[in-house]
Formats: C-alpha cells, sequence, structure tokens
C-alpha cells in the first residue's frame, strides 16, 4: 500500500487528490515551522554572541 492510500483510509477520504491537498498543507507547514525555527537560531546566536563578547571585554577591562 502506498501512503497517500493510507492517509486516505485513516481519514476517511476516497479522493486522491484531497489526500495530496492535506500532504501539501502538512509539508508547508513543517517547511515553515522549520525555517521560523532556523532564523530564531541565527538571531538568538547572533545576540548571544554579541552579549557574550560585550561581557568578556567588560572582564577584562576590570582585571587591567
Amino acid at each position: 500500500m502506498s501512503f497517500p492510500l493510507l492517509l486516505s483510509l485513516y481519514n476517511g477520504i476516497n479522493n486522491t487528490t484531497d489526500t495530496r491537498y492535506y500532504i501539501m498543507t502538512w509539508k508547508f507547514l513543517w517547511q515553515i515551522t522549520f525555517i521560523l525555527g532556523l532564523i530564531a537560531f541565527i538571531i538568538m546566536f547572533l545576540i548571544f554572541t554579541i552579549r557574550g563578547y560585550k561581557d568578556i571585554m567588560k572582564i577584562l577591562k576590570k582585571k587591567n
């Protein structure tokens, strides 16, 4: 059995175009979630890198 057929049996949908629509919707939702998570990771990486650099510079200035 193919995956769309299994999905259509699970959802009670007999039309394969509806099944493809649902699969594409979940693929797009997953891609949006993944891309937003990747963007959030990059932003947080930059924020913590800049703040960490400033903190290290403060510590080094206090020791001198």
